[in-house]
């Protein structure tokens, strides 16, 4: 039935993404990635990503001794996701280049450091110029996962952070108690977000819970939000955050991050965070998660197969975050409990 509507019917390519997602969501991976490349039909989205005609998209040929460029097209939370195939590009020999936003470009170099770094801010939008890097293949970051064939089994670095904060970065107070990050909301421009975002007053039983130390990384946060913020005494906003790699560095500060659907959270749980033993563990992340889920998070999952120390917390209907954040807040209080039992012994 699919195959005749995609075949005859106007918007097939848009059946077909819909199809793919159904896929994605339940786990069929294999076919779900390679109905995956009809969001290239879709009105405005080849617009949004330029890709040069002259350079052959990477399908799996040998790459020793070749360049490749990997390129940011969708969100930055889809990059940050993505740049996990990174090493096994490099291992297979191939000189990797990361055509990303400038936002990204430091995080990248600390990260990446034998890749090249393609930054422009132009990258990802409409009528986007940046010059083209030299390389014999071009490959968007979202089709990496159709040409590595993953699935929910083979999902590389699902347990090894790769990414990399600065040591330097905003001044976080470390104040006592058990100190945990948050973010209640996306950008305002993603075509999700009056699913995947809260209101700062959903998160008040959280942040008034004693024996927590809070630092909101929220970029965009707006006067009535700042004024709410400032009369909790165990709040903390972080100001002076310039880019991702700052975010990083506020992260790797803290003891665990809560946070809506929102790329920060791929960053999180894609961080090195140090251990006071010397180990580096990958960062605690608790997230908001649509009754409506984005196809990454599958189907009635508390895990995810992308990062070992994410725990979803889903709305049981749509618009109930109550529910979560309740959760959240008993989960909360007993870590903090075993937090400050720790500390007395």
């Amino acid at each position: 039935m699919y195959g005749w509507l995609w075949r005859h019917l106007p918007g097939g390519s848009a059946l077909r993404v819909a199809q793919c997602l159904v896929h994605l969501l339940r786990g069929h991976w294999r076919e779900g990635w390679q109905d995956y490349e009809s969001r290239w039909h879709l009105p405005g989205h080849a617009a949004a990503t330029p890709m040069p005609v002259d350079v052959p998209r990477w399908n799996g040929e040998p790459l020793d001794g070749k360049r490749i460029c990997l390129v940011h097209e969708q969100g930055i939370g889809d990059t940050l996701m993505m740049l996990r195939y990174v090493a096994g590009l490099q291992f297979a020999g191939a000189t990797v280049i990361l055509r990303v936003p400038k936002s990204l470009e430091r995080l990248c170099r600390l990260s990446f450091p034998k890749c090249e770094i393609n930054a422009d801010d132009a990258v990802g939008t409409i009528g986007g110029q940046a010059p083209w890097p030299a390389c014999d293949y071009v490959l968007p970051f979202m089709s990496l996962p159709r040409v590595f064939e993953t699935t929910p089994d083979s999902v590389p670095l699902r347990t090894v952070p790769y990414l990399v904060a600065p040591l330097d970065g905003p001044e976080v107070p470390l104040t006592g108690g058990f100190r945990v990050a948050f973010a209640w909301k996306g950008s305002k421009d993603h075509k999700n977000d009056r699913n995947r975002s809260t209101s700062l007053a959903q998160w008040l039983p959280l942040l008034t819970i004693p024996g927590v130390t809070w630092y909101a990384v929220q970029r965009e946060i707006t006067k009535p939000e700042e004024q709410v913020l400032r009369q909790l005494p165990n709040v903390h906003i972080v100001t002076g955050i310039r880019d991702w790699a700052d975010t990083a560095s506020v992260l790797t500060r803290v003891e665990a991050f809560i946070t809506v659907d929102t790329g920060a959270a791929h960053m999180a749980g894609a961080l090195g965070q140090p251990q006071p033993d010397g180990r580096i563990e990958q960062m605690p992340t608790c997230v908001l998660v649509s009754a409506t889920p984005d196809f990454r998070w599958m189907l009635s999952r508390t895990d995810t197969v992308w990062y070992q120390n994410f725990k979803l917390y889903r709305q049981p209907v749509i618009g109930d975050w109550d529910t979560p954040i309740r959760q959240i807040g008993a989960a909360l209080q007993a870590v903090v409990r075993d937090h400050e039992m720790r500390i007395a012994a």
